[in-house]
Order: structure tokens, then sequence, then C-alpha cells
């Protein structure tokens, strides 16, 4: 599907009122700054990588969301993987911003039964588009194993650099060479 990731978030992505100041339908219109991004991100675009430096509370994450929810809806064959500088902020991630967000993206109800994404570990969600793990930075074995399309590094600043089996970023974009190309 050609829809814009923008577009697919107005109609689908409802941010919940009890985890947001702005509850209601991502509309990116709020946050005209971020429609460029989500753009670079589309799978038509000639853009291969996408960095973002940013403030906190500018909309990063909903952006990161947004994208995860137009991936999982539009039939795009793209395994995932989004790297988190430790555990506790990959797990906190899944539970308290991406499930809620699939459990109330209205396209998906159609495709991703609820009563699996309630079975699926902290550690990956099995979706449409294929798998999207989650590693963390200080665990590079939490990358491992898996060919990705897509790599998605959150919060990179907080990274610990080399941990003594090499660069957690170097080694996310590892897992994206099989794709490349």
């Amino acid at each position: 599907e050609n829809v814009s990731i923008a577009d697919h978030a107005l109609q689908n992505y409802m941010i919940p009122g009890k985890m947001n100041a702005r509850p209601g339908y991502f509309d990116v219109n709020k946050t005209p700054y971020l429609r460029e991004i989500m753009e670079c991100l589309h799978f038509s675009s000639n853009v291969q990588e996408v960095a973002l430096m940013k403030s906190a509370q500018i909309g990063g994450t909903s952006v990161t969301i947004a994208f995860l929810l137009w991936l999982m809806d539009t039939g795009h064959s793209a395994p995932t993987l989004v790297v988190f500088p430790t555990e506790r902020t990959s797990q906190r991630f899944v539970k308290n911003k991406l499930r809620p967000a699939i459990r109330s993206c209205k396209s998906l109800q159609k495709t991703m039964k609820l009563a699996t994404l309630n079975r699926e570990t902290l550690e990956l969600i099995d979706s449409p588009a294929g798998p999207i793990g989650f590693g963390n930075s200080h665990a590079p074995n939490s990358m491992r194993m898996d060919s990705c399309r897509v790599v998605v590094f959150d919060e990179v600043s907080d990274y610990p650099g080399d941990t003594g089996q090499g660069d957690a970023v170097e080694i996310g974009r590892g897992r994206a060479i099989t794709f490349e190309g």
C-alpha cells in the first residue's frame, strides 16, 4: 500500500489519554516538523538512513510507533529490530506504548489477533509484516540471530559505546546486511 505514514497514523494511531497529555489520533499537522522524517521512513523514499537529534517530548517516540504500525499494516515484508539503551526501556516501550497502540489501531484489529498479542513476549511481536524484535544496547546478544530489513535505534546517546562485544549501533546495522541492495 502506498499510503503515507502520516495519513495511516491519522486514521489508525490512537494515543491513549493515560499515556499522553494530548490523547487522540496522532496528527502530524500538530507537529509539522515530523512530517519530513515520516516521509523519509516510507519505503518509496530513496533515503536509507534517518538520524534524529532532538530534545525531549517532541514526538520522536510517536514517529517510531506510527512507523511500526504502518509497517505492520501495509503488507511490506519488513522484519524489524528496535534497539533501546536498556532492557527496562525496551520493556516499558513495548508494554506502555506499543501494545496499547496496536490494540487501538483500527486497521490492525482485522489482521492481528489480540489474544496472540497478549501472549507475545516483551522481546518479540509477530506481526503481518514479520517479526518485530526488541534489543538493548547493553546486551548485544539480544540483537543476534535476527536478520532485519529495518533497524530502529532509540535514545542512542544513552548507549554504552563498545560493550566488549562491539558497538551496539554497528551490531544492529549488521543485522540488516542481508536486506541491502
